[in-house]
């Protein structure tokens, strides 16, 4: 049998990933909002090291959720408390400080790895912070972060409907199911909008990729948002504009205008024979922090040209972890919203599904559309509806 040596003999099997890919633009610096909730609501970590010598450990460490301490956004703090006193752990950060951390939560097909180095530490205020029950920990062991990166499965290894926080049940897939509360809706102007909620079947793997708002210095929050019409009085599309125009500061919602521009996908033009626009819809999906949808239904299904564009993503990891949001113009859009949120969680999309935005544009004159998107409570609904999205991006 042979054996690979080299990293040239690897590189001759696996391909030099580009600094565009997924896997490459996953990995980040410092722990942002996502990571930072993940880790909240972890209740078990695996921690991996070495002794000088090269000889390998994993540690399990489990607790109530959130067991673990984020002092900064490049600091963790794991409570070490009694056990079998063997310490191989923390003999071999003595002897090697590098670590590998894998964190994760039950019934959820992402993970969260974390990189770094480690320090022992027995601070009275740490360990008081730390202590369950009045019971404090040993030691503490503080990691200095080096790279966390956000993974999941490929998409054909995900649950279909699955991936969910512990403690919920996964919202059926059927197009009868609606909830009986109104969510940010509206059926003419003026009208109310309240908000219904549901369970988040999967978390996002935002990645805030390091953008700043010029005016205050935070980071922009940038959002894609994709019209299913192509009709050039599509309701939807005007839907989606509108969302543009009432963003919140500090968020920017750009309107993918390209649909009706993308080939029939095929298998075979994938890699670098990737049509130019295909590889646009790809680029602007990977480097968003989220995408909003709104789909019109035609016969009980998803139009073809929307289901095209999500056939382009299927086998890139842009999809993956996702956050996503579905908004609607028309109430009567049952069976296609039920299908989208089938096929997009399918795809490892996470589903924001905590309240819906619909606002009835169905069957309205253009100046009526108008009058109804410029009402006051129908534009507070608007931002309202994508201030909650930020958040659930940020974690």
């Amino acid at each position: 049998m042979e054996f690979l040596t080299t990293h040239d003999e690897l590189r001759t099997i696996y391909k030099t990933p580009r600094p565009t890919d997924g896997s490459i633009r996953k990995e980040l610096k410092v722990l942002d909002g996502h990571c930072r909730s993940f880790i909240g609501k972890s209740p078990f970590v695996l921690i991996g090291s070495s002794d000088g010598a090269g000889n390998a450990d994993v540690t399990p460490k489990g607790d109530k959720p959130g067991f673990t301490a984020i002092l900064d956004n490049a600091t963790i703090a794991i409570p070490d408390r009694p056990g079998n006193n063997r310490l191989d752990t923390l003999e071999n950060i003595i002897r090697n400080p590098s670590v590998g951390l894998l964190f994760l939560i039950p019934g959820m097909n992402e993970t969260l790895r974390v990189n770094g180095d480690a320090r022992i530490t027995v601070d009275p205020t740490l360990r008081e912070r730390l202590a369950v029950d009045g019971k404090e920990p040993q030691s503490v062991i503080l990691v200095t972060v080096k790279a966390p990166i956000c993974t999941a499965p490929r998409p054909s290894c995900a649950p279909i409907c699955g991936s969910r926080r512990p403690g919920t049940t996964a919202r059926p897939c059927q197009p009868s199911a609606r909830s009986s509360a109104t969510s940010w809706r509206s059926a003419k102007a003026p009208a109310r909008s309240t908000a219904s909620w549901t369970t988040i079947t999967a978390r996002p793997c935002g990645r805030l990729a390091g953008r700043l708002n010029p005016s205050s210095g935070s980071p922009l929050i940038e959002i894609i948002a994709i019209s299913g019409s192509l009709r050039a009085a599509s309701t939807n599309s005007t839907l989606v504009t509108a969302l543009a125009a009432n963003a919140p500061a500090g968020c920017r919602v750009q309107v993918y205008e390209g649909l009706g521009r993308l080939p029939i996908f095929n298998p075979d033009d994938e890699g670098e024979r990737t049509p130019p626009e295909a590889a646009k819809l790809i680029e602007m999906i990977t480097r968003a922090d989220g995408v909003i949808v709104s789909c019109p239904e035609y016969a009980h299904g998803v139009p073809g040209g929307m289901k095209n564009a999500l056939d382009w993503l299927v086998s890139r990891d842009a999809a993956v972890g996702k956050p996503a949001m579905l908004v609607h113009a028309s109430p009567r859009s049952l069976y296609a919203r039920a299908a989208l949120a089938e096929v997009m969680r399918t795809m490892s999309f996470a589903m924001y599904e905590e309240g819906t935005l619909e606002i009835a544009l169905l069957g309205k004159k253009p100046a009526e559309v108008e009058a109804i998107l410029a009402d006051p409570a129908n534009r507070r609904a608007m931002r309202g509806a994508i201030e909650a999205f930020v958040g659930f991006i940020g974690g």
